[in-house]
């Protein structure tokens, strides 16, 4: 199967359904693996050919290209999943290394203004997603949280 194909399989039957940022920030991802995928059939795909596509995507972090090819690897396991393609026809590829991981903590300074700001948001009890931002606990809460009461 060609990539263009098992992509907008993946899109039309799975994220396409979702109501969250997943199906923006996949078709990104899905119109570059597009571009440089475009007249490969997806058992054909080499390690040599991820080495130029995150050749080709260079100039961005390591951590989107890994998240670009995770979408071609979601995608290829959708459509074993919806029986379009054998296992066997999804290659084996090591993904670019992950980014190490950023013990950053902020300043009360920085948490206060972070706070403001989102205070200053239309809607800012929800993240996109519409789970909760802010949850209030009161002490009785705390205390039997931690076994108080």
């Amino acid at each position: 199967m060609l990539v263009p194909t098992l992509l907008r399989n993946y899109f039309e039957g799975h994220l396409g359904k979702k109501r969250t940022d997943s199906p923006r920030v996949a078709k990104i991802a899905i119109v570059r693996l597009n571009s440089h995928f475009k007249r490969k059939h997806l058992a054909d795909i080499t390690q040599a050919d991820v080495d130029a596509y995150c050749e080709t995507r260079k100039p961005n972090a390591p951590a989107t290209t890994r998240r670009e090819l995770s979408v071609l690897i979601a995608a290829a396991h959708w459509n074993v999943r919806a029986r379009n393609i054998a296992a066997t026809e999804i290659p084996l590829i090591d993904l670019p290394p992950a980014s190490p991981t950023k013990d950053v903590w902020l300043t009360r300074e920085q948490a206060m203004r972070l706070l403001a700001a989102a205070a200053r948001l239309d809607h800012d009890q929800t993240c996109p997603h519409g789970r909760p931002t802010r949850v209030r606990f009161g002490l009785a809460d705390l205390e039997r949280a931690f076994h108080r009461r």
